[in-house]
């Protein structure tokens, strides 16, 4: 068995020395490799060609929109709002006022973290009188995650379809986040009122923008108050103590005309926010919402400040420039004279009285009156006097001058008299005695 094998083994080996031979005696194709190597040559060419049209393009053709991208990421605009121009009656008398107030206000830096904002928030709660306690559900649930080492436990724990998509890649860190915020539990953010009044003012210091300010809320600063907080300032990040001032009308017979003005906390109001960004409003500009406050916008509103930062890319702040000064808003001087206007509304207001005593106002809707400079059409008084239909009594109704609508009557006569005599038209005319008639219905021209 042995032998048998022996031979075999050998009887192979010479089969394989054969094959051997037979492929080193067989002549080998000529391998083309210079073919491969300008085929190669050629693919790198190509790939180097598109890269270079592809920075030309991005240098050259596109550079003013890259420069634009770089710019905001690296600079910052900040708009600071003046005081707003007051208004005045036609003798001078004031019907607004700017009261100045101090006030605790934040400068977001765009280095600060949630972490450290929330221990600022925490700390002035020390100091200041805190009022605000509402807030929403998600705001509840930022305060919560502000702390870096909660948030963290709070990823680690989310499923991993929370924090990769399907091939394993880490989801972006916003939707992380609002993952997280998701996966709070409500036990977890059930705050007392003291705690929610510190998770107001977090979020006051959390919405605003980098290098932007904001007014935070909270009660009338005494002198002490203010005292602790400046000698603590450097404990209290981007906290500064600063003036601040609050629209108020002053009570009077032109009161409901003047209009109202937004608060900070508002700002822009939402149907008009769009045009006011176009003409360099801040979105927490205080600005006219009605009536002259609003008519006179552009006029009342003070000029801004405006700063340009420029940050390194380590995010530090390499300059800060004041690019144009600000300046309080124009004042507005009405040719409505305060006392007039309050005379026009008590003879209106006597005249009424009369008829509702001797019941010929049962129906009546009131009287109103704008007395007007027929030369140069500026308005003298604008009163009015309003009656339900019924009543004993009356209330002064200015706005009813331009907000009510009214079935004109007999006023027309003079209306159109009037007319007649500034056109020339002569007083012994036929048309002029059809006017002068006593029914309404005669006046036809």
């Amino acid at each position: 068995m042995t032998s048998f094998s022996k031979k075999l083994s050998q009887k192979w080996e010479k089969q394989r020395q054969k094959r051997k031979e037979k492929r080193a005696n067989k002549p080998r194709k000529p391998v083309n490799i210079s073919r491969r190597v300008y085929l190669l040559f050629g693919v790198v060419f190509v790939l180097f060609l598109l890269l270079f049209a592809r920075l030309t393009y991005m240098q050259v053709y596109n550079k003013s929109f890259y420069t634009k991208k770089l710019e905001d990421n690296s600079k910052y605009t900040v708009r600071i709002a003046s005081e707003r121009g007051q208004i005045f009656d036609a003798k001078g008398v004031a019907l607004t006022t700017n009261q100045s107030k101090d006030v605790i206000t934040f400068t977001r830096s765009n280095l600060v973290s949630s972490d450290t904002m929330k221990k600022v928030a925490e700390k002035l709660a020390t100091m200041v009188t805190l009022t605000e306690t509402k807030v929403t559900a998600r705001q509840k649930r930022d305060f919560y995650l502000a702390d870096s080492a909660t948030y963290k436990r709070v990823v680690n724990d989310l499923p991993n379809d929370k924090k990769t998509d399907k091939f394993g890649n880490k989801l972006a860190e916003a939707t992380i986040y609002n993952n997280a915020v998701d996966a709070v539990p409500d036990e977890a953010v059930d705050y007392s009122e003291d705690e929610l009044k510190i998770v107001y003012i977090y979020s006051q210091m959390n919405a605003v923008s980098n290098f932007s300010t904001v007014t935070l809320k909270t009660g009338d600063l005494t002198p002490e108050q203010i005292a602790i907080v400046a000698a603590k300032q450097k404990e209290l990040n981007g906290i500064t103590v600063a003036k601040d001032w609050e629209r108020h009308t002053v009570d009077s017979a032109l009161s409901p005309l003047i209009g109202k003005v937004s608060s900070s906390e508002a700002g822009l109001p939402q149907e008009d926010a769009k045009e006011y960004l176009k003409k360099g409003y801040a979105l927490n500009d205080r600005v006219g919402t009605s009536y002259l406050e609003k008519e006179y916008e552009e006029k009342l509103q003070g000029k801004h400040t405006v700063r340009e930062i420029t940050v390194d890319k380590e995010g530090e702040v390499a300059s800060d420039k004041i690019t144009q000064k600000g300046s309080k808003g124009n004042n507005l001087q009405l040719t409505i004279d305060l006392d007039f206007q309050k005379g026009v509304e008590d003879i209106l207001g006597q005249q009424l009285s009369s008829e509702i005593s001797e019941n010929k106002a049962t129906y009546s809707e009131g009287m109103y009156a704008v007395v007007m400079n027929a030369d140069t059409g500026a308005v003298l008084a604008m009163a009015g006097q309003k009656h339900e239909q019924g009543a004993q009594d009356f209330k002064a109704n200015a706005l009813g001058t331009i907000t009510d609508v009214f079935i004109p009557g007999s006023v027309v006569k003079g209306a159109t008299l009037t007319a007649g005599w500034r056109s020339g038209v002569p007083e012994n005319s036929a048309s002029m005695k059809r006017c002068s008639r006593s029914r309404a219905d005669s006046c036809r021209r």
